[in-house]
């Protein structure tokens, strides 16, 4: 990754060299999170990183320099050691904002779109059958969870195993899905555009930052993890709105699937100046080649390689093994929830521009952010 270093490009805009050479020292995981290091200098290191999204979408190589200092050890570190600092003295928040601003500057362009080509009446109403259900994976999938050796500590918003076994199933399965997803496609006359299983990493920093203080994380909390809902997902992109009710009455109509929730953001007309999207949530019930449920045990041989691509713990990957084996649940179909994020072109352009700047918007805290972009940091 050396051609991404801060100083091997050009000065992104509205930063000075001295931003670029402390974003460099981030870069290299050289900006230690100790108490000798003044927090100014992580401020110009992030201001580099402000620049560097207005750039980052047209250049993937700044992009990756941001996702490395904003995940590398340090700045995870910065966030635990230095907390109370970081809060005093706003550079995070500050940090923020000048995300939002540059997401916002965007809003007039995409309230454009919308309203132009009247998209609240074309679409707002797709899926209004399913809107607001609450969904869980629990319903379907987390009754086979084991319980959590540390129920009676509600700041334990997950259960090793459970998500483990989660996810690895995932893995398995999300071949059979992406497969599904490319039929409908061909089917409708949209662009399929797969996507890989939730990492751990992610998974783990969804459910603390985003699941931890929900009423049924509290009472129950090896369940957090039930509410990822997107461990396998799919895009479908639709170049007209005819498209994407086919894509919809396709979904609706297949066999493996029993659509359960829609997010119909073409709905909410007084949020014409943001992203647009349609997610839809549903059952997967995937079949084997000969047209059979798929089982528990039929996914037996592949538990293990894909247990070890989620959890690189020889320990861990070795009790859920033994747990899904021994849990009595063989014979029992796979049924996963999971997710179609359908899309026009226009808002894909955008949603590229904006991906970066909507880890920092979303991010609750310093160490959030630094958690969902770990994966692209230095371990």
């Amino acid at each position: 990754m050396s051609d991404v270093s801060p100083l091997s490009l050009e000065l992104p805009p509205g930063c000075t060299q001295i931003n670029a050479e402390e974003a460099n020292e981030a870069w290299l995981d050289q900006l230690k999170a100790d108490w000798d290091i003044p927090i100014t200098r992580w401020q110009d290191a992030f201001d580099w990183c402000i620049g560097a999204l207005e750039v980052a979408h047209d250049d993937p190589r700044y992009k990756k320099a941001v996702l490395r200092i904003l995940g590398n050890n340090n700045t995870y570190l910065l966030a635990q050691i230095r907390m109370y600092e970081v809060e005093q003295s706003g550079f995070f928040e500050k940090f923020k904002a000048k995300a939002q601003a540059f997401a916002d500057s965007l809003g007039g362009e995409l309230a454009q779109y919308y309203n132009e080509n009247d998209l609240n009446s074309r679409l707002g109403s797709l899926g209004s059958d399913y809107f607001g259900h609450p969904v869980f994976q629990h319903t379907v999938f987390a009754p086979f969870f084991p319980a959590s050796r540390n129920a009676a500590d509600a700041k334990m918003p997950y259960d090793e195993i459970g998500t483990n076994v989660l996810l690895a199933v995932s893995h398995i399965v999300n071949p059979l899905f992406q497969n599904l997803l490319e039929s409908v496609a061909s089917a409708s006359g949209a662009t399929h555009r797969s996507a890989p299983p939730k990492t751990l990493d992610r998974a783990t920093a969804k459910t603390w930052n985003d699941y931890a203080d929900l009423p049924y994380s509290k009472t129950t909390p090896s369940q957090a993890s039930t509410y990822l809902l997107d461990t396998v997902r799919g895009t479908l992109i639709c170049d007209t709105t005819d498209i994407i009710w086919n894509v919809f009455d396709q979904l609706k109509s297949s066999d493996e699937l029993k659509v359960c929730r829609v997010k119909n953001t073409y709905a909410d007309s007084s949020a014409s100046d943001q992203m647009q999207q349609i997610l839809v949530n549903a059952e997967f019930h995937p079949n084997t080649a000969h047209g059979t449920p798929l089982t528990f045990a039929d996914l037996y041989d592949e538990l293990s390689s894909a247990l070890s691509k989620v959890e690189n713990n020889s320990a861990r990957v070795k009790s859920a093994h033994q747990w899904l084996k021994q849990s009595g649940i063989a014979d029992t179909p796979v049924v996963l929830i999971v997710e179609c994020q359908i899309y026009q072109p226009f808002y894909i352009q955008k949603r590229e521009i904006t991906h970066l700047p909507y880890k920092l918007i979303r991010a609750e805290n310093l160490r959030g952010l630094a958690d969902d972009c770990r994966q692209h940091g230095i371990k």
